[in-house]
């Protein structure tokens, strides 16, 4: 494969080209926002929002959704778990969505999925996600990085 450089020169070695596409897919998520515009109006409608939420969640008379926050049933995750289409991609784990719906596998993702919502730590792999470059429109470039979507295939246990 071959790709541009910074200079519009044509690269083709393997590093080189892997560089570039580290590169520009880095910057484009890492931009330096000090230059960007910000709706500072947004922005305090929703500070202010927040705070008439955190208000009214101290308030002795607030009835929050105890619905919500009872325990996941083993029931809740097998059927979520068997609920799942065979035969898709796997994500950065491997793990084919076949295996999932093992009795003794959802046995042990029931066990994670309690231990979560319990903590609120979430796996450090779930931040993860492989990063399928897709041309963007089939007259661009081949050679831009930056004519392609980064579509990420994410762990697919993240996704439930």
């Amino acid at each position: 494969m071959e790709v541009y450089g910074p200079n519009g020169e044509i690269l083709t070695d393997d590093d080189s080209v892997l560089n570039r596409w580290k590169r520009d897919f880095h910057n484009i998520y890492n931009m330096d926002n000090s230059t960007a515009e910000f709706n500072d109006n947004f922005h305090s409608q929703v500070l202010s929002h927040k705070s008439s939420l955190e208000d009214r969640m101290i308030d002795p008379l607030y009835d929050e959704n105890q619905e919500l926050n009872t325990t996941i049933t083993y029931d809740e995750s097998r059927r979520l778990i068997h609920g799942t289409k065979n035969d898709k991609a796997c994500g950065i784990d491997s793990i084919p969505y076949e295996v999932l719906k093992y009795e003794f596998v959802i046995s042990v993702l029931h066990s994670l999925f309690q231990l979560i919502f319990k903590t609120s730590i979430i796996p450090s792999i779930w931040r993860q996600a492989i990063i399928c470059p897709i041309l963007k429109d089939k007259t661009s470039d081949e050679r831009s990085p930056l004519n392609y979507r980064g579509m990420s295939a994410l762990l697919y246990l993240k996704t439930m």
